[in-house]
């Protein structure tokens, strides 16, 4: 939704290039003020639109953006510029004057391993990439360059250049004077607010005073007359078409103008300018006075002397009535407030600086009234804190409340001393709850700027600086030292920190004590060694110059060596080095780890490859390596003899074009089920093409090489001929299928003479009268109709095992047509799939005679899967007379039953084709139970492959 949004307010933001208010774009959109303002201040900080303040109210522009060439060649801050892998694409001249630097040494570099990396702290990249995700940050940080410490104001800001690609530049500006100013402008402010109070109280008395005199001078103007001409006032008489009727002397001396030079004339043509200083049309006010001369019983307006001089004027106007209340005239006493008005003026301009530069420092600033216990709270103060200017309402009790448990009991004592007059001001750090209950560090500096005459302060003014990411550094710096201290003593690995010049390494200024442990010297010792003295002397020669000359490069290197113990002894090391600076000083940090039983391993495993080696090339079978992509990346040298390629012609090209095309759909699919389950993959029979053109038949297996993250990066086989094996099978094939023709045959002949003989027997029965031969011939023809059922029961066994097993769903094999009326058959096996025999439907079949043959009263018939650790067990069930406990088993051998005995039998043989087994599991008089078991591998489930 707010993409939506923000891409509305976007496109109409491109409709108005002269500029749109929040109220306007609020009701083009018809959103409300809230969302829009938020939507545009989004494009603002994205760089997206501009915004300036017109009166009071807010002017969104589309961003028109300035070529970075441009700012940078104009701009007189330190900018760098970087795309968005940090790397630098341009500096300006005031960054690269400020740290001594050309442009060359930075362009093309990471920031954090640029020239300037070492002046920042680390936690600037974190802020940059932040900056990435268009999240601008502003921060201080202070910095020793040639000796002495700058404080730099920082911004990281989201930069999106002309070509489209977003970046971040980073903007900093030298404020160290501006920071030393802060706090002598504190000072100024303490004195500034006193003399402003003085004149405020001045001018109060003054006002005072002129409201005592116009008083008195309204009583009457007759009777004042004297007193009118000689006052100190300027007193003014007009008819009702304006024209001077009277000028007091005090007025001829003030304006300049003799009485007989202003008599007369319209006072518009005299003290009145033509346009007052606010704009307001002279006239426009004269015609109003006229019509509503309440509104300008008192009011304030500049006026004009004869020599132009421009004086502010504090004018009581009356208006005067004749007898009958017809106004005939206008009487108006003035005082000059031009000095009030330029000490007003000054306070203003005074106040504005003070604001601005509040806001520049964005510290907060708080005025307390210790009497009342109220004070005052700047924007920012609130700000700094999680709130809205005005939220909470400044009061001693209420700031209490935000101080934390642990500093309050030292904050209040401070307070207090500034109170009873121990200190005249104080400084102190802690800690105020924001409004997101988090704790944020503060700086205060407070002072007193009045007392009483015991000497109690009554009023305290002073400043908050937000230096909560200044308090987490510290803390998180204390903390990584403190783990650096526990790493660096419990490392397994034996490290060192030693000096390092032109010369070569030089003494150590630190180990830890893995290394006292493995080398048996003393902390002290070592402090007296140098590598040199813990390393043979012709290994140490034979790398030194070159490890110097790479770490003087900022070069870090890796290495083999060996170390010398103090007993003389030695042992393999790996060595990381690399170079840093402590205190403008060169130093080398080495990281030892012993490689003796790596080194040890490394032999066996030479021994160990020689091994396979020789066991690859002199197998008789083809060993082979493939990408997942199924690109041969190595053959055995077997493969020239067996199918007459050398090993560099196969090398690089697809496995597939050696495959038949018959085949290549399943070999396709077996290779993807390897990579996708993970398991290991075998008896694979396909087709590889011979380099004679002849195509020969191979049995492989496949297995997977992971990386250390599981990632497969190879697929390792090996496949043997079996072209003469598959003759073999095909031989027998054909040989089983002339047999099974044979059989066929004879079978059909048997069954016709048997047809012949069971329909002898009828006639014999039917024409004998003697009771017992008849009873001979029934059971000749009951051992006739057996016979014929186990000829039969051959067509049925003849196809068992002669077709491929295949992925068969349960569902499919129901027998769902076949389920007599009077019995419900509910089958819940959907999704599953068992590898089986392609007569896995008589299995079910036979199950399903069984139950209606040998139930009795069967009604129900239920069928259902679970899983038992990892087999499958698929469970036919019945609400008939169930399974005696003694023929559990007997029921599944051939010629058991009541019927054929064939039934369970070939159930049984058509599952163990497949390893699948069955079992009855039934409770005698509840119903017959059984059980198939499919073991791990032979059974999935629908989407599973």
């Amino acid at each position: 939704m707010g993409n939506t949004e923000i891409d509305r307010v976007r496109d109409v933001l491109k409709t108005y290039p002269k500029g749109i208010t929040i109220a306007e774009m609020s009701k083009q959109l018809a959103l409300n003020r809230i969302s829009t303002s938020k939507y545009l201040n989004m494009l603002l900080a994205y760089g997206q639109a501009e915004m300036r303040i017109l009166g009071p109210s807010k002017v969104f522009y589309p961003c028109q953006r300035i070529p970075l060439s441009t700012i940078l060649n104009f701009s007189t801050s330190h900018l760098l510029v970087m795309d968005d892998n940090l790397t630098i694409i341009d500096a300006n001249n005031a960054l690269l004057g400020f740290f001594a630097l050309e442009k060359r040494d930075l362009v093309g570099q990471r920031v954090d391993f640029s020239p300037i990396a070492g002046y920042f702290d680390p936690s600037i990249i974190l802020q940059l990439k932040r900056a990435l995700g268009f999240h601008e940050s502003t921060f201080e940080t202070r910095i020793i360059l040639q000796g002495k410490e700058h404080v730099l104001k920082i911004k990281c800001i989201p930069t999106v250049f002309e070509s489209g690609d977003n970046g971040v530049s980073l903007l900093t500006e030298d404020i160290t004077e501006l920071t030393e100013y802060r706090e002598h402008l504190e000072e100024l402010v303490d004195e500034r607010s006193k003399e402003l109070q003085k004149t405020n109280d001045h001018l109060k008395k003054e006002i005072n005073n002129h409201k005592k005199a116009r008083s008195e001078l309204r009583i009457s103007e007759i009777k004042y007359r004297e007193l009118v001409e000689n006052a100190n006032s300027i007193i003014v008489k007009t008819d009702k078409e304006g024209k001077i009727v009277f000028f007091n002397e005090f007025a001829q001396q003030f304006f300049g103008y003799t009485e007989s030079e202003v008599l007369g004339k319209r006072i518009y043509d005299t003290i009145v300018p033509a346009e007052y200083i606010s704009g307001t049309d002279r006239r426009q006010i004269l015609e109003d006075m006229k019509h509503n001369p309440d509104q300008y019983g008192r009011y304030e307006h500049d006026n004009i002397k004869k020599n132009g001089e421009r004086v502010w004027i504090s004018w009581t106007n009356k208006l005067i009535h004749n007898d009958e209340g017809i106004v005939t005239g206008l009487l108006s006493i003035g005082n000059d407030i031009t000095e009030r008005k330029r000490v007003e003026d000054a306070l203003e301009e005074s106040e504005e600086r003070f604001r601005l530069a509040m806001e520049a420092s964005s510290d907060g600033l708080w005025d307390a009234d210790v009497t009342t216990g109220t004070g005052y709270l700047s924007p920012n103060y609130y700000r700094m804190l999680g709130y809205e200017p005005g939220e909470f309402i400044p009061i001693f009790q209420g700031w209490i409340t935000f101080i934390h448990p642990d500093d309050k009991e030292r904050v209040l004592s401070i307070n207090q001393d500034c109170v009873e007059n121990r200190c005249q001001s104080f400084e102190d750090e802690y800690r105020l709850k924001g409004k997101d209950g988090s704790w944020k560090w503060v700086l205060t500096r407070g002072r007193a700027v009045s007392r009483d005459a015991g000497g109690r302060a009554l009023r305290i003014i002073g400043t908050h600086v937000d230096i909560n990411a200044r308090k987490l550094a510290e803390e998180a710096l204390h903390e990584s030292e403190n783990l650096f201290r526990e790493v660096f003593n419990n490392a397994n690995d034996a490290i060192f920190l030693h000096e390092i010049s032109s010369e070569g390494p030089g003494k150590y200024l630190l180990v830890n004590d893995q290394a006292t442990q493995w080398l048996g010297y003393t902390k002290e010792e070592f402090m007296q060694m140098s590598p040199g003295d813990i390393v043979p002397e012709k290994i140490f020669e034979t790398f030194q110059l070159r490890n110097t000359r790479a770490l003087l490069n900022d070069k870090p290197i890796t290495f083999e060596s060996v170390h010398r113990r103090k007993d003389g002894s030695t042992h393999p090391v790996e060595v990381s080095s690399h170079k840093f600076q402590i205190k403008g000083h060169d130093v080398v940090l080495a990281i030892a780890r012993d490689i003796t039983e790596r080194k040890k391993a490394e032999e066996l495993l030479h021994e160990s490859e020689e091994k396979f080696r020789s066991f690859v090339e002199n197998a008789n079978e083809i060993v082979f390596s493939l990408t997942p992509e199924g690109i041969l990346t190595y053959v055995s040298p077997k493969c020239t003899e067996l199918l007459g390629y050398d090993p560099g012609d196969v090398v690089g090209k697809s496995a597939i074009a050696f495959v038949h095309p018959d085949d290549i759909p399943h070999n396709r699919e077996v290779f993807r089920q390897t990579i996708l389950t993970g398991e290991k993959k075998s008896g694979i029979e396909f087709r590889i093409q011979h380099k004679n053109g002849t195509w020969r038949w191979y049995s492989q297996s496949l297995s997977l090489v992971h990386d250390v993250g599981g990632r497969v990066v190879a697929i390792q086989g090996i496949c043997h001929d079996i072209t003469e094996r598959r003759r073999t099978v095909d031989a027998l094939r054909n040989a089983n299928r002339q047999l099974n023709l044979l059989t066929s045959i004879t079978r059909h002949d048997i069954l016709n003479k048997i047809s012949v003989v069971l329909g002898y027997l009828k006639i014999a029965e039917m024409k004998s009268g003697d009771p017992t031969q008849v009873e001979y011939l029934k059971k000749v023809e009951s051992a006739t109709a057996a016979i014929r059922s186990q000829i039969e029961f051959t067509r049925v066994y003849r196809d068992l095992g002669t077709h491929e097993p295949q992925w068969i769903a349960l569902d499919t094999v129901m027998p769902r047509s076949q389920v007599p009326s009077t019995i419900t058959l509910n089958a819940d096996v959907q999704g599953v799939r068992v590898f089986a025999d392609p007569m896995l439907e008589k299995v079910f079949t036979n199950l399903l005679d069984n139950s209606t043959r040998h139930g009795e009263h069967v009604t129900e018939i239920r069928v259902s899967s679970q899983k038992e650790g990892d087999d499958l067990i698929v469970v036919w069930e019945d609400n008939g007379i169930g399974v005696a406990a003694d023929e559990k088993e007997r029921i599944f051998e051939r010629g058991f039953g009541k019927n054929t005995g064939f039934g369970l039998f070939l159930v049984r043989e058509i599952l163990s084709l497949t390893d699948l087994t069955i079992k009855e599991t039934g409770e005698p008089g509840k119903g017959a139970r059984f059980e198939i078991t499919a073991q791990n591998g032979m059974y999935r489930f629908a989407g599973v492959q």
